[in-house]
């Protein structure tokens, strides 16, 4: 059975007059619809030309760019609505005129809505962004190019920046007495040695050993870098006289030169090895040069000889007296500090730092060396301060 025709029969369909006044209702309803987005888009235009409606309007002359923005939207959307209206209630066939202005009118306001909010907020967004970038590379390069470092470095106490001598840190204080002495006790090997033991239980990788007195006074800093140039220089002015001092043994006690070298350098390396106590020294040379001489073929007095000589020039294992004496590096040691009051800055931290010896600061209460130590700041410090 057919129900289309049954189905007109019975006008269950509704008739055109009904239908072209749902078509103008719903025209209607979309124009308020479009009419509402056009008026939020206008809002939002006019808060942006007007941000304070109480102040003047300078910034009116200064976005020509929105000002024509808002005239020509505002203009252009009250137009099409009202063109869009007229030939809406105009036509003969309300329906069919109602499908194609809207066919027509809906992209273009749904485009010019969107390339609207497009290009205000999107670019609104990109200027941000652009702006913080600038703001943060204009920053660097003024900090790279030390145009603020001078401004934020005496922004800054050093008391906030200082690493406070307590658990955190590792320094060496020196034995009571005579400063002589608190020096030759300390080897510059346990040095090092303790600095790495208490850097490993930190976790952290240390370079630098604070030196205090007994009552913790700052003395000096000793890097790891000054040690090992020391140690290095003194271990090849040795090995020249221990060779020098062994040649002249053997020569005197009628030993060839490569017999001497073995007994001289197993005599020397033992001597060296054994803690400063002469009588140790003596017996540890002595039992090496032995057993060095026998294999050589040696008498045991002509190894004897050799043997004392080279032992007797091995020079015990350095302490800090010895670096403290040396004249390549006394006055790298004095120069190594210098002594601030917990009032300053790290601007005037900076300063003794102009002498290439001096890349650490002790800070005392009031800027003596004859006061306790309370923090030290080095020039890596400053330099993370100032990037911070």
């Amino acid at each position: 059975m057919n129900l289309i025709p049954l189905l007109a029969e019975t006008n269950v369909f509704p008739s055109p007059d009904l239908l072209n006044i749902l078509a103008v209702i719903a025209a209607i309803f979309v124009c308020v619809v479009l009419l509402m987005v056009c008026i939020a888009v206008i809002i939002a235009l006019y808060k942006r030309l007007f941000p304070n409606s109480g102040t003047s309007n300078q910034q009116t002359s200064n976005n020509p760019r929105t000002s024509l923005a808002f005239i020509v939207v505002l203009v252009s959307i009250i137009g099409v609505v009202l063109l869009a209206a007229i030939g809406i209630l105009n036509a003969a066939n309300k329906t069919t005129a109602t499908t194609q202005i809207m066919s027509t009118v809906l992209p273009l306001l749904g485009t010019w809505v969107g390339t609207i909010m497009a290009f205000y907020f999107g670019r609104e967004n990109y200027e941000s962004a652009a702006k913080n970038t600038v703001i943060a590379t204009e920053k660097g390069s003024n900090i790279a190019g030390g145009v603020n470092r001078e401004d934020i470095l005496a922004s800054k106490k050093v008391t906030d920046t200082m690493l406070k001598f307590d658990d955190n840190t590792f320094s060496i204080s020196l034995a009571k007495g005579a400063r002589a002495d608190a020096f030759s006790a300390q080897k510059l090997t346990k040095m090092l040695d303790d600095l790495d033991t208490a850097a490993k239980a930190r976790n952290q990788k240390w370079s630098r050993i604070p030196i205090l007195d007994d009552q913790g006074h700052p003395v000096f800093v000793v890097h790891r870098s000054t040690i090992d140039a020391f140690r290095n220089k003194k271990t090849a002015a040795d090995a020249a006289a221990i060779k020098a001092v062994a040649d002249a043994a053997a020569k005197a006690a009628g030993v060839t030169s490569a017999a001497a070298a073995d007994v001289a350098k197993a005599a020397a390396d033992t001597a060296a090895k054994v803690a400063v106590d002469t009588p140790a020294k003596s017996a540890a040379a002595k039992a090496a040069a032995d057993a060095a001489a026998k294999a050589a073929g040696v008498t045991s007095a002509a190894a004897a000889d050799v043997a004392k000589a080279a032992a007797d020039a091995a020079a015990p294992e350095p302490t800090l007296l010895d670096l403290y004496q040396d004249p390549d590096y006394t006055n790298v040691l004095i120069e190594s500090i210098a002594v601030l009051p917990e009032s300053a800055n790290l601007k005037d931290a900076t300063l003794p730092m102009n002498n290439k010896n001096c890349q650490d600061v002790i800070i005392t209460k009031n800027g003596g060396r004859d006061e306790e130590a309370l923090g030290w700041i080095t020039n890596e410090d400053i330099q993370k301060a100032v990037n911070a």
